[in-house]
């Protein structure tokens, strides 16, 4: 069965949802492997980030 995630479960081809999730799971461990200041400053980067991301797509009506 298709998930929002994985297009192909033969092939395990992923959709633009999945590559997304494989990076931000990138980011979390890059994240996780800083200094408690400087995981801090990323979670605030990152807060910022998403908030823009929220408002500024034109497909912000759009489910998930």
């Amino acid at each position: 069965m298709h998930t929002p995630t994985i297009v192909n479960d033969t092939t395990a081809v992923l959709t633009e949802r999945g590559h997304l999730a494989v990076q931000l799971f990138r980011v979390r461990d890059a994240i996780r492997q800083l200094g408690p200041a400087d995981r801090e400053w990323a979670a605030d980067a990152l807060i910022r980030l998403l908030a823009e991301c929220r408002t500024a797509g034109p497909n912000n009506a759009e489910g998930a």
